[in-house]
């Protein structure tokens, strides 16, 4: 008994209505469906969304493709979520390891080529002139130091720190969640599988020729 090949099977499936504008578009347009974090904090495909309507919608259709071989994943990446909203959008604040403050700021290590000595960035301006505070050498060119590396201080304490402390805030209700707490999710980005490029690509070609030359019948 022969056996009809993947390739057949696609072309066999229905392919009208919503269906065939979005793979229409997605082939003639060269488009993946990328995934963006609404303003709800959810994962959203806008470009699909546009065609289909609401999220709950897409997805089911984007499963729905995945199931039939029509669209594949194409790209993965890993999302923070918040572990009770789900959420997708939390803000991200740097907190003092020593009094907890959420007020720090960054700086630039920099090491005088000359010296050695390695202090942070604002440490080699003096009066509006460049210079080493350890051995008093004026910084003539930018090759006379280099960044070794990036420390944060609290404006309160004035601790220093390497790697403050990460929070996450929900937007939902306004709670922290941390590194130990969050939610990794994975999101993919989905593409029309290459078979089923040609299958659309012939489509377009053939269907409005057919329609010509009914209308001469």
């Amino acid at each position: 008994m022969e056996v009809a090949s993947s390739n057949d099977y696609r072309q066999r499936i229905p392919i009208e209505g919503i269906t065939w504008e979005l793979l229409n578009r997605m082939v003639t347009e060269k488009k993946t469906l990328e995934p963006a974090i609404g303003g709800d904090g959810r994962v959203h495909y806008p470009f699909a969304e546009d065609v289909l309507g609401p999220e709950a919608d897409t997805r089911a259709w984007i499963d729905d493709m995945v199931g039939l071989g029509i669209l594949r994943a194409s790209s993965t990446m890993e999302i923070v979520m918040c572990p009770t909203h789900l959420r997708a959008d939390p803000i991200v604040q740097l907190e003092c390891v020593n009094c907890k403050s959420r007020s720090m700021r960054n700086t630039s290590l920099v090491e005088h080529v000359h010296c050695g000595f390695i202090g942070d960035d604002g440490r080699f301006k003096k009066d509006g002139v460049l210079q080493c505070p350890n051995c008093k050498r004026p910084i003539a060119s930018a090759d006379d130091l280099r960044v070794s590396g990036v420390w944060y201080e609290c404006p309160n304490c004035l601790t220093k720190a390497s790697s403050p402390r990460t929070v996450f805030v929900c937007r939902e209700e306004k709670h922290d969640f941390t590194t130990n707490d969050l939610v990794l999710t994975p999101v993919n980005s989905y593409a029309v599988v290459e078979s089923m490029i040609s299958v659309v690509k012939t489509r377009l070609v053939l269907y409005p020729s057919l329609a010509d030359m009914l209308k001469t019948l």
